[in-house]
């Protein structure tokens, strides 16, 4: 059984999505312009297994609070630190990390005494593909997209079309109730607006904020799927080279976001790890 409630972490409210049991506790951080609901069949799988486990919403995106001046990635760290420490207060957590909540599980590993047992870092964003990259540094500023006089009734169609390939790896696989939450997000222009904004504040921080991989205290189990269009499969591979103990693991015919493709393969990879740690 899911539970859904409110929590607080390092200032920020948000929503988040619970299933209760044993074993280290399981933290499921979620990408950009994502939510906790990502995690759904990844949580059912868990519970069905009595492993306890949280996904969240992050600061800025579903139901949580919308992120203050500053720094982005700040934010974020004071948030999901906050949020391990508590689900880790007993016994260290396991944080997996889907794109964006992939480079902040790993940046947790990274930083003192938070708690965290081991990662699993999905399709972490190193790099991103070129057109992906090149919306995202587009010198079109996001203020005059909230302003184009693009049509309503185009807007969404073409953002439910773009998701269904950069999500799935078969794009005719997409559930439609995956495509419409991600689609309520930029559903018109003023939104998709703020997102580009939010993307530039990232994009400018992520290149000068990049983690040191021996300061990484964790094992690191790091995942792409094989028909991923918006990260290339080469970027785990270089994140696994520049961590000895990491494990590399390759998911055919998954996409940027298994947990959606292949739920039943993330939640057993995360049911392993006691055996990959020698933890638990």
């Amino acid at each position: 059984m899911i539970i859904e409630r409110r929590a607080t972490y390092a200032g920020f409210a948000t929503r988040e999505l619970i299933v209760a049991g044993d074993g280290p506790p399981v933290v499921l951080l979620h990408g950009f312009c994502d939510s906790a609901d990502t995690w759904g069949r990844v949580l059912a799988e868990l519970a069905g297994h009595g492993r306890a486990a949280r996904a969240v919403d992050l600061a800025g995106f579903g139901a949580a609070d919308p992120l203050g001046p500053g720094s982005v990635l700040a934010q974020w760290d004071a948030f999901v630190a906050a949020l391990v420490r508590e689900v880790g207060a007993e016994q260290p957590a396991v944080v997996v990390g889907n794109s964006l909540g992939a480079t902040l599980a790993v940046r947790a590993a990274s930083g003192p005494d938070v708690g965290v047992d081991s990662v699993v870092a999905i399709a972490i964003p190193l790099t991103v593909r070129p057109l992906a990259m090149a919306l995202l540094r587009s010198p079109v500023p996001p203020s005059l997209v909230a302003r184009l006089p693009l049509p309503g009734l185009l807007l969404t169609p073409a953002a439910r079309f773009a998701m269904r390939r950069w999500l799935y790896g078969t794009p005719g696989a997409a559930d439609p109730e995956v495509l419409q939450r991600f689609c309520g997000q930029m559903a018109d222009r003023r939104a998709l607006g703020e997102l580009l904004r939010l993307a530039h504040r990232l994009t400018a921080e992520a290149a000068a904020g990049q983690v040191e991989p021996a300061l990484v205290g964790a094992h690191v189990t790091v995942v792409h799927g094989t028909r991923d269009r918006i990260v290339p499969v080469s970027t785990s591979r270089r994140l696994h080279a520049a961590l000895p103990d990491s494990t590399l693991v390759l998911l055919d015919r998954a996409g940027h976001c298994p947990q959606l493709d292949a739920p039943e393969d993330v939640a057993r990879l995360i049911l392993q790890l006691k055996c990959v740690c020698g933890r638990g």
